[in-house]
C-alpha cells in the first residue's frame, strides 16, 4: 500500500509527498523487531530511493523553469 502511494506521488510529480511516505516506511521498519543487518539494509535501500527522489525533484524543477 505504501509503495503504491509513493508510485502515485511520483506519477503526480509530488516528490515531497513521496519522500514523506518514504520516511514513514523507514519509521515503520525501525519499529519492527528486525536484526541489525536487516535494518541497515532497509536504511541503505531507503537512502538510495531518497536519492532518486531528490534527483527527480531537481529534474522536475529544471523542466518547470524551461516551461
Amino acid at each position: 500500500m505504501i509503495i503504491m502511494k509513493i508510485d502515485t506521488c511520483i506519477k503526480q510529480s509530488d516528490v515531497t509527498q513521496a519522500r514523506s511516505t518514504l520516511l514513514q516506511m523507514l519509521a515503520l521498519a525501525r519499529q519492527k523487531e528486525l536484526s541489525h543487518e536487516d535494518l541497515m539494509r532497509f536504511e541503505s535501500l531507503f537512502s538510495e530511493v531518497d536519492d532518486v527522489l531528490i534527483t527527480l525533484a531537481n529534474e522536475l524543477h529544471v523542466q518547470q523553469k524551461k516551461d
